[in-house]
């Protein structure tokens, strides 16, 4: 799963009901440990020295306690949570586990609200962000990193992460904090399944069941290039083709020109511009190019003139060329989160729009002539800088829904008039 170049984090209480280890009521948890000799034993558990060096766990079994060690056993669950015993030396909470692992150290201080936040980052996964004051520690091919800290965290990450070149650029141009540690670890397993599995593929270059292939494909990322080789073979496993590209983007825009696929979906990949082979899918209706952290948009966009459906949205966009104009199959486009100080005058030209979402912008103005697109029914403007609405747009027919609330340069005269108007046009 790509994580997302914008990632929306939610850090509230979870619902779920299962019960909740608080170290200061020293209660047993259910939950289990997984021996060094493989064997597994359900009982109850609780930390014996909770917050200050997880070095012991008791364990409640056929009504007797036993106390064990970090040498003593691999692994370890409270409740929702999982420890486990790094270098036979203490435990650690562990937040994320995957081909890169990343563990948390008991906090140094005395919080009894310590394990629920825990349990919410284990709970909320990807979604989730750390607190500054935790030691959080990474291991790969089973060696552990330094303690890594707000002021340390890309130095320590980037040797883990390398051989993802696209979330290595992520990392350097700051696109991830310190506090998405778990989405970075997330993201980069997710790849690294992606590029070290085998995709089998049919005799039209779609991905198929085993069963009904004829090809499949290895994908490695070549360091010394910087490059991913994608090669195909027959299900003997003779080489029937074999190629380079820059990026996992580009693999994906090969497959679809090969495969005459109408869909592109690269959100989250790491792009700033569209790729110059995406100009070539002439065919292409729906592009989603969201959470990719472009700067602009070329161009040549209006080559693609049989698109449906653009997503440009969670960028950093401040202009919209004139040639989106050309676009005249467009029916929705979504350029919400950018960097948009003017309403773009090519939009004005898409007489075939349905859904226009620019929430989130700079926007502080809405031209007379959007009401020209008549065939509208979906339209936000949520959280920008208008501070009038043109009585044009009583003209939209067939506005079904819309969306202009939390935009506070708007008087109170001026958002009774948009009711005014908004039940005018329904």
């Amino acid at each position: 799963m790509k994580i997302l170049f914008c990632i929306i984090i939610l850090f509230f209480p979870h619902s779920n009901n299962a019960q909740i280890f608080k170290p200061k009521s020293f209660e047993y948890v259910d939950g289990y440990i997984i021996t060094t000799g493989k064997d597994t034993i359900f009982g109850k558990i609780k930390l014996i020295s909770p917050l200050r060096n997880s070095m012991e766990v008791g364990l409640i079994s056929d009504d007797s306690t036993i106390i064990y060690y970090p040498k003593d056993i691999i692994s370890y669950k409270i409740g929702e949570m999982p420890f486990e015993a790094i270098n036979n030396e203490r435990f650690m909470q562990v937040v994320a586990k995957g081909t890169l692992s990343l563990y948390i150290l008991n906090l140094h201080e005395d919080n009894i609200y310590m394990y629920d936040l825990l349990r919410n980052l284990i709970l909320d996964g990807p979604e989730s962000q750390i607190p500054e004051n935790y030691k959080l520690y990474l291991k790969k091919d089973g060696i552990i990193s330094g303690a890594i800290t707000k002021n340390n965290f890309i130095n320590i990450l980037l040797p883990y992460i390398s051989d993802d070149l696209n979330l290595t650029m992520k990392v350097k141009n700051k696109v991830y904090s310190y506090k998405e540690l778990p989405a970075i670890v997330s993201e980069y397993n997710i790849k690294y399944t992606f590029l070290n599995q085998k995709h089998y593929l049919n005799e039209n270059w779609k991905e198929t069941t085993i069963d009904s292939a004829k090809y499949f494909r290895v994908i490695e990322y070549i360091p010394s290039i910087l490059k991913y080789k994608v090669s195909n073979y027959l299900l003997s496993g003779e080489l029937q083709e074999e190629n380079t590209f820059n990026s996992e983007a580009d693999i994906i825009i090969n497959d679809a020109i090969k495969g005459k696929k109408p869909i592109i979906n690269l959100s989250g990949f790491y792009l700033e511009t569209i790729p110059e082979s995406l100009f070539q899918v002439k065919f292409l209706e729906q592009l989603d190019l969201s959470c990719t952290g472009m700067k602009f948009i070329p161009s040549e966009i209006g080559l693609l003139n049989n698109l449906i459906s653009i997503n440009f949205s969670h960028n950093l966009i401040a202009q919209v060329p004139d040639e989106l104009a050309e676009l005249k199959n467009l029916k929705s486009l979504n350029l919400s989160y950018n960097l948009l100080s003017d309403f773009p005058k090519a939009i004005l030209s898409l007489k075939n729009l349905v859904e226009l979402n620019l929430s989130f912008n700079y926007i502080s103005e809405i031209p007379s002539e959007i009401g020209n697109l008549s065939e509208l029914e979906y339209l936000s403007f949520m959280v920008t800088n208008i501070n009038k609405i043109p009585d044009e747009i009583t003209k939209l027919k067939k506005l079904k829904e819309t969306d202009i609330t939390w935009n506070f340069k708007l008087s109170r005269r001026e958002k009774n008039e948009i009711k005014r108007l908004l039940l005018y046009v329904k």
